[in-house]
């Protein structure tokens, strides 16, 4: 079965920038993903890469991350193949947005990617109340 992790990446963060501002033309499409869900990469990083997530289950994001943690997204962009690891600012002082209570959904979609990891041969086990397919 075929891996996801690249055992020999080959970023190339310039050549996708030169791409984007028009001044090369790609010699292949360039690998780039705008986000992966936290629990996903999670799974990824425990279950391929065999090291704990530097973060506590359901946290997708630290309020102040450290080195760790962006050395393990990094890392785990890296041996995905991507070319560019998306990193977004923290919002210093930031007001907060109004709070609505909203019907549970989130479930299903867990629910479906642990589903997909499963028929690729990662094993997954949820926690809670998520019923797999």
């Amino acid at each position: 079965m075929m891996s996801l992790l690249s055992e020999h990446p080959t970023p190339d963060f310039d050549g996708l920038l030169s791409i984007l501002r028009g001044e090369k033309t790609p010699e292949r499409v360039p690998i780039i993903e705008i986000g992966i869900d936290p629990e996903v990469l999670q799974i990824i990083q425990e279950s391929l890469l065999g090291e704990p997530w530097v973060l506590s289950p359901g946290v997708g994001a630290p309020s102040s991350p450290d080195a760790r943690y962006y050395q393990q997204l990094i890392n785990l962009y890296f041996r995905l193949g991507y070319d560019f690891v998306p990193l977004w600012p923290l919002w210093i002082n930031n007001p907060p947005g109004k709070i609505r209570q909203v019907a549970e959904t989130a479930n299903k979609a867990l629910a479906a990617k642990a589903a997909m990891m499963n028929a690729m041969g990662i094993q997954v086990h949820l926690c809670g109340e998520v019923n797999l397919p």
